[in-house]
């Protein structure tokens, strides 16, 4: 069977859990899934079995697969001051 490899930017984000332990929540933008772990590298790497099940998934539904993600990627974030007045935060 012929294999090709496809590109899929993985998003990595540091959660503290209620019990003050943190896990690492990974997303994937381009296919709507995500997946966790104790470390990035194991969150990492249970993405790309979830990746993996949903292509296949996708395939043998009869669908398209989706559109690998592009090779150049830029992610940032930004600290932003807010008036102290603000109260309404989702926590």
């Amino acid at each position: 069977m012929k294999k090709i490899v496809l590109n899929y930017n993985i998003l990595i984000e540091k959660e503290k859990q209620p019990d003050g332990k943190y896990l690492f929540v990974t997303h994937v933008p381009s296919l709507g899934i995500s997946d966790f772990g104790k470390t990035p590298d194991e969150a990492a790497k249970n993405t790309e079995g979830a990746i993996k099940i949903y292509l296949e998934s996708v395939r043998d539904m009869g669908e398209p697969i989706p559109d690998p993600d592009h090779e150049e990627v830029y992610v940032t974030s930004r600290k932003i001051e807010i008036d102290t007045s603000i109260q309404n935060f989702a926590t």
